[in-house]
């Protein structure tokens, strides 16, 4: 795949039991072994050349050894040292500190084979003129000028820009936000892939843009298709960058609802990037998720629900599948919808469940049917979600008094006072009828 691709191998090949040890370091762009990466990026070749430094290094030691240029303990020392180097990559790839190391090491060993104190001293005679250096001197000092300004100054420029965009966004303040983005992207920087990046994932939230004038809304959501695509070109089997395409291109998709037209295109184009994502990384759970979003959001609910009901069946042990599933199905009136959420919320997977007015259904509808445990865990839920509501915390507190767990219930009831002092007596009196 060539140098720094690890990521389309490591993708490739994803698999979804991974999501059972963790869920939130899934991405890695180099193998914690030197030779893997090596091997995966190079291929035999690349993996060959690498491993005859160490011959190389082991010939001129050996070599040197028997010549008596190299004493047993530099021998001794000089091995240990570059065997030290090698099994540590076993398990670490190569950083700059590392790899300076070992070329300070090689170097040394040449140094000490074929010293250059040794060889006989050179007869050439050098004319140096002082005008050449003059001139070389000017000519570097343009050239450092030019680097400095291209490499340096032009990204710190983009960086500050993308910064005060941030600021923008987080002061609500979208129309501004955009127009330093569209500055700090101008420059045309080395480091532009992530400052584009970081407005693509701020537009992935279509409700951003309904808070402004709808054709400036359709001018963001093309700008920011555009940088989506413009990161692509760097990597077609990127499939997070792939996913980031197919998301902002639901938001245009959003922002362009009523216009049949784009509707259309930027559907077209979501669902094919959500599949580039999908077949580059095919064991990646949530991509399937996105494509059922982009599904549910052109109409077609039947495709979207066998899409979550497929990406459940990679992993029955990743709730998150089965939460979006129950979810997709509740929203859709399908009769299995509950059924599905019965399983999510037995799994733990309650936490993946938003908003808040979701989660008030589901407990209006567990409640009817006289399920105290799962209306409890559903509540708990609600109370993340709506923190600042006394309501909430003072049912959660009757909750928890009902299924005899006597401290949660008086740190919730304790919570209904600081959020409505007007409460305190009455929670008073619901503590001391806990102690008693």
């Amino acid at each position: 795949t060539g140098y720094g691709n690890y990521a389309i191998t490591f993708d490739k090949y994803f698999d979804p039991k991974f999501y059972n040890y963790t869920r939130a370091e899934t991405y890695f762009d180099r193998a914690h072994n030197n030779l893997v990466d090596i091997a995966s990026t190079t291929g035999i070749l690349g993996l060959l050349s690498y491993l005859s430094i160490f011959v190389a290094a082991g010939y001129y030691l050996i070599s040197g050894y028997s010549q008596e240029k190299i004493s047993l303990i530099e021998f001794s020392l000089i091995t240990s040292l570059i065997t030290a180097y090698f099994i540590q990559n076993l398990a670490v790839f190569d950083s700059l500190v590392t790899y300076m190391g070992l070329m300070a090491t090689l170097g040394f060993v040449y140094w000490l084979v074929i010293n250059p104190a040794q060889l006989p001293p050179s007869q050439e005679k050098v004319n140096v003129s002082s005008n050449k250096e003059f001139y070389a001197f000017i000519v570097a000092g343009l050239i450092m000028l030019f680097v400095i300004y291209q490499y340096n100054l032009k990204p710190l420029k983009m960086l500050k820009g993308v910064i005060g965009g941030q600021v923008a966004f987080s002061q609500q303040d979208i129309v501004g936000g955009y127009e330093i983005y569209k500055k700090a992207l101008s420059y045309d920087t080395i480091l532009d892939r992530d400052g584009r990046d970081s407005f693509i994932r701020l537009m992935t939230n279509a409700n951003i843009l309904k808070q402004i004038d709808k054709e400036k809304a359709k001018e963001i959501a093309a700008y920011a298709v555009a940088l989506a695509e413009r990161n692509i070109q760097y990597n077609p089997q990127d499939s997070l960058a792939q996913l980031a395409l197919a998301q902002i291109l639901n938001t245009a998709v959003i922002v362009n609802s009523e216009d049949a037209a784009a509707v259309s295109d930027y559907g077209r184009r979501a669902l094919l990037s959500a599949d580039k994502s999908i077949e580059a990384s095919p064991g990646r759970i949530p991509h399937y998720f996105q494509k059922a979003q982009i599904l549910m959001t052109l109409g077609k609910d039947e495709e979207a629900v066998e899409t979550l009901k497929y990406a459940e069946s990679l992993n029955e042990d990743y709730y998150e599948s089965t939460c979006m599933l129950a979810k997709a199905q509740i929203i859709l009136e399908k009769k299995e919808g509950h059924e599905s959420m019965n399983k999510c919320i037995d799994k733990g997977g309650v936490g993946q469940l938003a908003p808040a007015g979701f989660v008030g259904q589901l407990i209006n509808y567990y409640y009817e049917n006289k399920d105290n445990s799962r209306v409890l865990k559903l509540y708990e839920r609600l109370a993340q979600l709506d923190s600042s509501n006394a309501k909430v915390w003072a049912n959660l507190a009757k909750l928890y008094a009902d299924a005899g767990e006597k401290e949660k219930a008086i740190e919730a009831a304790t919570k209904v006072s600081e959020l409505d002092p007007a409460l305190k007596d009455e929670v008073d009196v619901f503590i001391r009828g806990l102690e008693e």
